[in-house]
């Protein structure tokens, strides 16, 4: 029986159907879609706040196509509606779906529609799998009545493109974009972020790469955001077209990472995603909206989300010193220094990878068909773990120290083997209670790869009742990037090491401090190294890992999940004392700074400013680290999220005097902004930094 009218509802959320138009949206935001012809084409965008309204009227081109599907036409459409928590990832959320049947190429597009109470975006996503003789829908559905199709006079328009996941007709000319591109492959990129902006242009034709696109209008203060939900460029699959593109004043978003040769089967394919939000046209606006999102698509639990880690691949002994007696030995200094979780890295398995120092007896090692090589690859060593996990896990738990390991998923034939990977860890965390894997070598050759993989995390997530964390690793080959379904944990950056000289402490804080504004800190492994390693290689360097001191470099982390990419075995004496005082000092804060939103302040960190980074609480309260690089400026101002007219009461939690010397404590002090909003700082040397609470006084 077909429906003119469907509503559901879940706090200020809803999902309507009324006079062949579906409406999506809640307090802050609505989205109108006209379904004639049985294709979906956006036709409102409204800001409920302030009554702003985005889009021209009249819009008759597609909302998305699907490359080799051009000639799709629905036969019948089926709307279905639920509440849904990504297996308790995300926030209670409505999860509206709409398939579209086109009996004549025997698919069913599936549109899904995602809606946050209380909060000013939309999800949505489109999907394809082959129709079936036993394809059905459940007696939840309600099948839409079809308005008719367009007159004569109003056919659907040709669009510029043929393979795109959104297109927006924008009302307003006198608007500028700001185009957000973040780089991953990290092993061989350390410009994270670069942006591209630019003035409507009716007549114009422009392209940009990126996941972020923020529209504000000239006028007055109105601001809308767009995110294309995949990788980065570096890893796009599908077609090779660019991430956005202006036609006039019409917006596409690209790409929907399927292939026209993709042979579709009978579980749902789903392209790439597309969110769009809206805000106030203010800066500190665009940025909460995204920290928002992220917090809607994952609710932090900080006793799973929050940690210091150790691994000790950063040492570059590979594999070669991974035994028991060794981690057993890291263990008990990891507990000594106050670390909360030890990751052992690539060479407690049987099988050898790549990586290995024995790869060449292993005839190369392997870097994807692991279950074609040996039934036992993944068993823990033989003779490096004689007795399994067993003692590791045992005297782990005795330390208070979460065991973890990392993980290499079968990339072979599109992951063809996710549900065998999905087995291991999940016996892994069943039996030593490892909750942390560090997911690596993954090699991604199309969507249906992708599939398989988050299919992977998915069943791990839900066997372990939502206690598994991934650390998905971004350095190298075709992976997720910054925001492709990475909502099961969170990213280990970079490798950096001090053998080839490519570490130095404020190139890690720069790369934080880059993307804090798009990606939250708290989702960021960020690593110090042992400073004192390979001092040679850099020389009279003054900005080297050792003229900098293990305290500096440590502190540089200290607004993520820090990470001693380290043997700590390896450590002096005397660093492992000092960071065994600082690591105490700050850990009572930690779950509290990475809970606020983490903002960057000062300058962009080149090794010879002032900068910092703010965490924002909420209006009255946060912290704050300070960093005085080598300057030889004893004081600088710097303007702070949200404070420009409040004095505030700064208590230092911990500070440095200069490379390794610990500041002594200070009574706390009241700072009043000046005339540009703007607090003075003072610190007492360079290569320094503090670390506060603040409250606003009065």
């Amino acid at each position: 029986m077909s429906s003119e009218k469907y509503l559901f509802t879940h706090e200020d959320c809803y999902v309507k159907v009324d006079k062949g138009q579906l409406i999506i949206g809640n307090a802050l935001i609505t989205q109108t879609f006209d379904l004639q012809g049985g294709m979906p084409r956006i036709v409102s965008i409204r800001n409920i706040k302030n009554g702003d309204e985005w889009l021209q009227p009249g819009n008759i081109a597609p909302m998305f196509k699907l490359p080799g599907l051009k000639k799709f036409a629905a036969d019948v459409m089926y709307i279905s509606t639920d509440l849904d928590n990504d297996l308790g990832i995300a926030d209670f959320h409505i999860y509206a779906k709409v398939d579209i049947i086109c009996n004549a190429l025997s698919l069913i597009v599936r549109n899904t529609w995602k809606v946050y109470p209380g909060s000013a975006f939309v999800q949505h996503e489109v999907s394809v799998k082959r129709l079936s003789a036993d394809s059905s829908h459940s007696s939840e559905s309600r099948a839409l009545m079809i308005p008719e199709a367009w007159s004569k006079n109003k056919q659907p328009s040709e669009t510029q493109y043929d393979d795109y996941i959104g297109y927006l007709p924008l009302a307003e000319q006198h608007s500028r974009y700001e185009i957000i591109q973040l780089s991953d492959v990290t092993d061989h990129h350390n410009n994270l972020v670069r942006t591209d902006s630019a003035l409507l242009f009716s007549r114009g034709h422009d392209t940009c790469d990126g996941n972020i696109a923020f529209i504000e209008k000239s006028l007055r203060s109105s601001g809308l955001l767009v995110i294309k939900e995949g990788p980065t460029p570096f890893a796009r699959l599908g077609g090779n077209e660019p991430d956005f593109a202006f036609v006039g004043l019409g917006l596409y978003v690209l790409g929907t990472g399927l292939s026209p040769e993709e042979s579709w089967d009978g579980e749902f394919m789903p392209a790439y995603g597309c969110v769009i939000g809206v805000y106030d046209g203010h800066e500190a606006s665009r940025y909460a909206l995204l920290d928002t999102y992220a917090r809607k698509i994952h609710i932090d639990r900080p006793e799973r989300d929050f940690f210091f880690m150790c691994n000790n691949w950063g040492d570059r002994s590979r594999d070669g010193r991974v035994s028991e007696p060794f981690l057993l030995k890291e263990l008990e200094i990891a507990a000594s220094l106050g670390v909360t979780h030890y990751q052992i890295d690539d060479g407690w398995q049987s099988g050898a990878t790549m990586n290995s120092i024995h790869a060449d007896q292993a005839g190369g090692g392997r870097w994807s068909g692991y279950h074609t090589y040996a039934a036992d690859f993944w068993a823990p060593h033989p003779e490096r773990l004689p007795n399994g996990f067993e003692p590791l896990s045992t005297r782990a738990e005795q330390l208070s120290i979460r065991l973890c390991l990392w993980f290499s998923p079968d990339s072979e034939d599109n992951f063809v083997n996710w549900e065998k990977d999905a087995e291991i860890l999940i016996n892994l965390h069943r039996k030593y209670n490892i909750c942390h894997f560090k997911l690596d070598g993954i090699q991604l050759h199309s969507k249906r790869g992708e599939r398989s993989l988050l299919n992977m995390m998915r069943k791990v997530v839900l066997e372990s009742g939502n206690r598994v964390y991934f650390n998905l690793d971004t350095t190298a080959q075709v992976r997720l990037g910054y925001f492709g379904r990475t909502q099961y944990g969170g990213l280990f950056l970079e490798n950096r090491y001090t053998d080839v000289g490519n570490y130095f402490p404020h190139w890690t804080l720069r790369n934080l401090w880059m993307l804090c504004k798009y990606v939250p800190a708290r989702k960021l492994q960020i690593e110090f190294l042992n400073v004192r390693r390979n001092r040679g290689i850099y020389g009279g360097d003054p900005l080297s890992p050792n003229a900098c001191g293990i305290l500096y470099s440590f502190g540089a982390t200290l607004f993520s999940n820090p990470l001693a990419w380290m043997e700590l075995s390896g450590l002096s004496d005397t660093d492992a004392e000092l960071l065994s005082q600082i690591i105490r000092l700050v850990a009572p804060h930690h779950k509290a700074i990475l809970s606020g939103h983490i903002l960057p302040v000062g300058l962009e960190p080149s090794g010879t400013g002032w900068t910092g980074l703010q965490s924002v609480r909420n209006e009255y309260e946060g912290y704050l680290i300070v960093f005085r690089e080598l300057t030889e400026d004893e004081s600088h101002s710097l303007k702070l999220w949200g404070l420009e007219r409040k004095r505030i009461r700064l208590n230092k939690i911990v500070g440095t005097a200069g490379p390794d010397v610990l500041a002594k404590q200070s009574e706390p002090e009241i700072l009043t902004p000046d005339s540009e909003g703007r607090f003075r700082f003072a610190l007492p040397a360079p290569l320094s930094f503090s670390l506060y609470s603040y409250a606003v006084e009065g």
